[in-house]
């Protein structure tokens, strides 16, 4: 039995003990991955007068569930975060009053009214072609900025694949740890161990559970592992064969490569992803369309009229339909067997979109061309002879001769990349055709004094329609 002194002691040393636990709790105060941490009491070898008091297990102040629910808000904090930031940035771009598209496609409105008025004045046909020179050095410029907005979020988005992996990496090895560790070896691992999932539900959204001995098995919301007892698996990226810029994400293990671009709802990679794959890629399609119906309408226009020499009009933009641009408008996919010589040039502008395409042939000779955006089918039939042309939404495709077997696909974007290569090719306003395309000369035999005067045309040209139907203030 113990005596009253021992009892004592024992109870000064149990403490003693939980107060430098306290004191060590209150040191790392600031330390944000620190839980924590609680000793038990338990009463020394118990007996009808009693032995004293003796310290039980330290246990960390946690819960699993709270825990759960923190990771999530993490992954959709970072995941709201990067895009607040990122469309902020676009929003400058775009939406200023004084550098938006709309203001200089205003000023050129506003050009062309005054113009109307003297078409012969020399200041204001030149005054009008400069203001068509800064919407074309205006729409190179936001065309240059979207493609080094995409540069730096293709930039990021390796850099933290490459995190990412690097994180599971460590939690592997922190799993191996855990395993060797006794329960009161093991707090400053499972601290650790909340600090890499944190860490790693800023970049990817997930689920984990405990293996049992202390560490995690991580897996993706559809069940796609990432970490267990065994293997650690590996993000890997591609460019996506049919869309240019965009970039799918998998997950590689030494069995399989599974796509998890759709999974990735959460964190900074599925901002990431969502930013380079729909934003910048709709904002590209929406600039390219707007560059390319102002260069065909516009130089459809002047086409119809007469310049200030006399002379029928020419282009005022680069030809839409130039031949090498044409080419690259068609993109054949990897897994194609045959071959095919077309190309895309466009025929309208009214009836553009801002989707791409997808050309699939079912058998050797019968096509289906979809629009991608919502998946309908816009023309299907036979080839039958060449050259043959396949037309749908204000471009044509163009096919000299091919040579396909059944699947075989091809990716269409007819206005790609337009808004880079916009720009003005009229060197002085007096090619500007702004007269009627009707001339009249006297026969010089005549010996009469006849004269007429052009009042009006009975057939009207076709009107601009640019301004009223396809253009959309960005």
């Amino acid at each position: 039995m113990s005596s009253l002194f021992d009892i004592g002691l024992s109870g000064v040393s149990a403490v003693k003990n939980a107060m430098n636990l306290t004191a060590n709790n209150i040191a790392n105060a600031n330390n944000p991955f620190y839980c924590r941490r609680m000793v038990n009491f338990h009463e020394a070898m118990p007996s009808l007068f009693g032995n004293g008091v003796t310290l039980g297990d330290v246990s960390r102040i946690s819960s699993n569930f709270l825990d759960s629910q923190l990771i999530r808000s993490y992954s959709d904090l970072s995941k709201s975060s990067l895009l607040y930031n990122n469309f902020k940035s676009l929003e400058t771009l775009l939406d200023n009053e004084d550098t938006s598209v709309s203001k200089f496609i205003n000023t050129a409105l506003n050009a062309l009214e005054s113009l109307n008025v003297t078409p012969s004045s020399y200041e204001g046909r030149n005054y009008y072609l400069d203001s068509l020179k800064n919407i074309s050095k205006r729409i190179n410029s936001v065309s240059q900025t979207l493609n080094q907005e995409r540069v730096n979020s293709q930039t990021s988005l390796h850099q933290k694949i490459s995190r990412v992996n690097s994180l599971l990496s460590k939690l592997g090895e922190l799993n191996q740890k855990l395993k060797t560790q006794t329960p009161d070896n093991q707090m400053n691992l499972l601290d650790q161990k909340d600090e890499l999932l944190s860490s790693l539900a800023e970049l990817i959204s997930f689920q984990y559970q405990d293996d049992g001995f202390g560490g995690v098995e991580i897996s993706l919301e559809n069940g796609v592992s990432l970490l267990d007892k065994a293997h650690v698996a590996t993000f890997t990226t591609q460019n996506d064969p049919s869309t240019p810029g965009a970039i799918d994400v998998f997950v590689e293990n030494e069995a399989s490569r599974i796509p998890v671009t759709e999974i990735l709802t959460g964190g900074e990679i599925s901002g990431l992803l969502d930013y380079n794959n729909n934003t910048l890629n709709l904002l590209e399609h929406k600039l390219n369309r707007l560059a390319t119906a102002l260069a065909y309408t516009m130089n459809h226009q002047n086409q119809l009229g007469i310049d200030a020499r006399g002379n029928l009009g020419g282009m005022i933009f680069n030809d839409v339909n130039d031949p090498a641009l044409a080419q690259k408008r068609v993109v054949a996919a990897a897994s194609n067997q045959g071959i095919a010589q077309m190309n895309v040039t466009i025929n309208g502008s009214s009836d553009l979109t801002e989707s791409d395409y997808q050309l699939i042939f079912d058998s050797p000779n019968h096509f289906n061309l979809i629009r991608i955006s919502d998946g309908n089918v816009v023309n299907s039939g036979s080839l039958n002879s060449f050259p043959a042309e396949i037309s749908a939404d204000g471009f044509s495709i163009n096919i000299n001769n091919i040579n396909v077997v059944i699947g075989d696909s091809y990716f269409i974007n007819p206005t790609l990349d337009f808004a880079h290569q916009l720009n003005i090719t009229a060197k002085e306003g007096s090619q500007l055709a702004l007269g009627f395309p009707v001339t009249a000369s006297a026969n010089l035999q005549n010996s009469g004094q006849g004269q007429f005067i052009l009042l009006r045309l009975l057939i009207p040209l076709i009107a601009l329609s640019l301004w009223q139907n396809n253009l959309t203030p960005l």
